[in-house]
């Protein structure tokens, strides 16, 4: 039997192989959950992004209504109006000014660094994975075939442990027998 010095467990090697196995497995499962939620940032950044542009080209479309309906000689804008209009070109202006790239460049540039999180565990981690399966079956071959020899050096023991009774009870009924024929020999010397 195999015992290991490290953890004092019977043939650990499998085991610990597949301990390996089932954390690289959860570390490429956690790096492709990492890699969709940083796409999923990444869809609402550019959506986020849309939505803004879109919303400020119906504001301004909305401002251009207001002026052209005020200068028109249509309804002249009340003093209200136009400190609404003045507060919207304002916002309007802000939101120009606004640059929605950093948000966006960051969760490119966090979905590229996920991205090669993930290659480097399909490379890194699994190649060991792959080594440590590999070196787990030479080592299940090796116990495989001292296990078998074991087995025939327990049967040839077993048969060494027969032999040797047979002798000893072999050699019984020779020394019971040699007994016999010293008695026998006495006998007849005492008779000449």
């Amino acid at each position: 039997m195999f015992w290991c010095a490290g953890c004092g467990e019977l043939i650990c090697v499998c085991v610990c192989v597949c301990v390996l196995s089932i954390q690289a497995d959860d570390r490429a499962v956690d790096a492709q959950r990492v890699l969709e939620d940083v796409g999923k940032t990444h869809l609402r950044a550019k959506d986020l992004d849309t939505e803004a542009k879109n919303l400020l080209k119906k504001i301004l479309a909305l401002l251009q209504q207001l002026k052209e309906s005020g200068s028109s000689g249509g309804v002249v804008p009340s003093e209200n109006l136009a400190k609404m209009l003045s507060e919207a070109e304002r916002m309007v202006k802000e939101m120009e000014k606004r640059n929605f790239n950093p948000q966006k460049d960051a969760a490119e540039k966090e979905r590229d660094e996920a991205q090669k999180l993930l290659h480097y565990i399909e490379a890194n981690v699994t190649k060991q994975y792959d080594q440590n399966e590999a070196a787990a079956k030479r080592v299940k071959g090796l116990l495989k075939d001292y296990v078998a020899k074991l087995k025939d050096l327990e049967e040839a023991l077993k048969q060494a442990g027969d032999m040797v009774k047979k002798a000893n009870s072999q050699n019984g009924l020779n020394t019971e027998a040699l007994e016999d024929i010293l008695v026998i020999i006495e006998l007849t010397v005492l008779d000449f």
